[in-house]
């Protein structure tokens, strides 16, 4: 059997065997996403505009994750305002990228690229924040979600409890997952890179020639901001779900 077909199977009977029922809307919220990815990829076949392609995706991402595979509530009330709060906070913030001057194509890469035409019709500084948008948003889904189902359940346990006690003890919740979170993403880009930082070593590049080289700063780059998108929505998730959960006992 074709192992990549293996995997698949193995990755799919996890996936019922922890997740249960809610496996298959697992899977089918998985297929989705991958069809919106490619969707993406072509409406940028047809030359739309570049950043606001990927907000629109990423706000489908973010519907398909939240509503269809966990259910239309609350909890994900509360995780999509901060998903998209953090959205607005993103794209305020990601025009200082312009500084680093990362967008385009890389050393590696355009000794790939030789022989081919590479004056692209794109805007590559927009293409840059559209790729930034599209890494952070699994890992900005995952924090909110995981707040928010967290603060809900701290809710329930004691549904009198006023709004700035829910906060503080959301807030306490984030911090306990806050080093798993960065851990997580450091290390996916430690090992992502370790080819590559071999490389550089191999090459004998002096520490100042490794930081001014595109290659490994858009790398840096991606896993910082990644990184920071998810202890930002940390606290967002905690402010805004505990509103949410506290205004809703007010109304009852």
């Amino acid at each position: 059997m074709n192992v990549l077909l293996l995997l698949t199977l193995l990755l799919v009977l996890l996936i019922f065997l922890v997740g249960g029922k809610n496996g298959l809307y697992t899977i089918l919220g998985l297929f989705a996403n991958v069809l919106l990815f490619f969707l993406l990829l072509l409406l940028y076949h047809f030359r739309l505009p570049v950043l606001p392609s990927a907000v629109g995706i990423f706000l489908l991402i973010t519907c398909v994750t939240l509503f269809f595979v966990n259910g239309y509530n609350l909890k994900m009330k509360a995780a999509f305002v901060s998903v998209v709060f953090f959205l607005v906070v993103f794209l305020f913030v990601t025009p200082l990228l312009s500084e680093l001057a990362i967008q385009g194509f890389t050393r590696i890469e355009l000794d790939e690229l030789t022989g081919f035409d590479l004056h692209v019709s794109l805007d590559f500084l927009a293409l840059t924040r559209a790729i930034l948008l599209i890494s952070v948003s699994g890992a900005v889904l995952d924090a909110s979600v995981s707040i928010a189902s967290a603060t809900y359940e701290v809710y329930l346990a004691n549904p009198l409890q006023t709004y700035r006690e829910l906060v503080r003890s959301s807030l306490r919740i984030g911090r306990k997952i806050l080093a798993t979170t960065v851990t997580t993403l450091v290390f996916a880009f430690m090992g992502n890179c370790l080819a590559l930082i071999l490389w550089f070593i191999d090459l004998e590049l002096s520490f100042g020639q490794l930081i001014n080289e595109k290659t490994f700063v858009l790398e840096y780059v991606t896993v910082m901001i990644t990184t920071s998108a998810a202890i930002l929505v940390l606290p967002i998730t905690s402010v805004i779900s505990s509103f949410f959960f506290t205004r809703q006992e007010k109304s009852s």
